[in-house]
């Protein structure tokens, strides 16, 4: 079972995204902060106590609901590029708090998830584009 709630909090401008590991042992929460034009993701590992912040951007990104990896601990989003401020496929590799740049031929857009085979899907309109599984491999130097 999948959910894609998006919750937007009167007041405060900012529209949460849940999302669970696969196994569903944490609950990831993506936000975006309109106001003070952010963008951050807490984990709250087993569900409970205090979340840990995995990310933070000054930028907004785009609002669309992360996927956390079957096989690694890394979550696919999509980042505001700070060149263009276009949105661009990222991951983000959890232990290290860092993000690399997905290499892409063209920009795309839609929702993300991981298949069965650890590929990364990007399901947008009636087409999906299947990636090859992301590794760590990169993610180590690279900014966050």
């Amino acid at each position: 079972l999948e959910t894609r709630l998006i919750t937007w909090i009167p007041g405060a401008e900012i529209h949460v995204h849940p999302f669970w590991t696969p196994k569903g042992k944490t609950l990831g929460l993506y936000m975006v902060h309109d106001e003070r034009e952010t963008t951050g993701l807490i984990a709250l590992r087993g569900v409970e106590g205090d979340g840990e912040v995995l990310y933070e951007n000054d930028l907004i990104d785009g609002a669309i609901t992360p996927a956390w990896s079957q096989q690694t601990d890394l979550i696919a989003l999509f980042r505001a590029d700070e060149t263009d401020g276009d949105p661009a496929l990222a991951l983000l590799d959890c232990q290290s708090g860092k993000t690399r740049r997905v290499p892409l031929t063209e920009p795309i857009r839609g929702e993300l998830r991981f298949n069965s085979s650890g590929q990364l899907v990007v399901e947008g309109g009636t087409a999906a584009r299947v990636l090859d599984p992301p590794s760590r491999e990169g993610a180590e130097g690279a900014t966050s």
